[in-house]
């Protein structure tokens, strides 16, 4: 029998979507995390163990295709927060139920929190805008070091834009928030000269 996960959060909204109201987490550990304001446990905070190293836990098939599990070898404790959506680049949502369920003790073999539907799981990564095919948009704003052909996961795209093409922190954050809104930076209006000037 699978529990489908609905954080302590949800169920006070919704008590009417609790599948399995029997169900009690898992104890076998006291875990001793920071708290926010609210008195709960903030989740960015919280230090565990990896629990992705193999499919089947928490509802994980090979169809997510996560781009790569952790090993029991090499796994540590760690923010499991930032580990779930750096390492393996699992949408923020998603990340945050697993982390809430491994904060409230649910058992990962028995607890459902990857969509079952094939939903997308990961963050894609965004190509620079930089690319071939814009080269007289480069030509014209002075941006160093294109043509371009990188692809990078969103975490690390403002720092590319920043330290590669040399673009200012305000232009960095409207062509991130273009690229993930629309996939291009063509309807965006600058606030400030493209690139620093040394």
């Amino acid at each position: 029998m699978f529990i489908e996960f609905i954080s302590r959060d949800e169920q006070s909204q919704n008590s009417s979507e609790i599948i399995n109201t029997e169900h009690q987490p898992c104890s076998s550990k006291k875990k001793n995390f920071k708290v926010n304001k609210k008195g709960e446990p903030n989740v960015v905070l919280i230090r565990d163990y990896c629990p992705l190293t193999k499919f089947g836990i928490f509802g994980l098939k090979h169809s997510h295709n996560l781009p790569r599990l952790c090993t029991k070898s090499n796994n540590r404790r760690r923010y499991l927060y930032l580990h779930l959506t750096h390492f393996h680049r699992i949408k923020s949502s998603i990340a945050n139920k697993l982390v809430k369920a491994i904060r409230d003790g649910y058992d990962p073999m028995e607890t459902i929190i990857f969509p079952q539907d094939n939903t997308q799981v990961t963050d894609e990564n965004l190509p620079c805008p930089f690319d071939s095919s814009a080269t007289k948009f480069n030509q014209k704003n002075s941006i160093p070091n294109t043509p371009c052909t990188s692809s990078l996961n969103y975490h690390y795209f403002k720092n590319h834009l920043r330290t590669v093409h040399s673009i200012t922190k305000l232009n960095a954050n409207l062509i991130l928030k273009a690229m993930r809104k629309v996939g291009t930076i063509s309807h965006v209006q600058f606030e400030e000269d493209l690139c620093e000037i040394d």
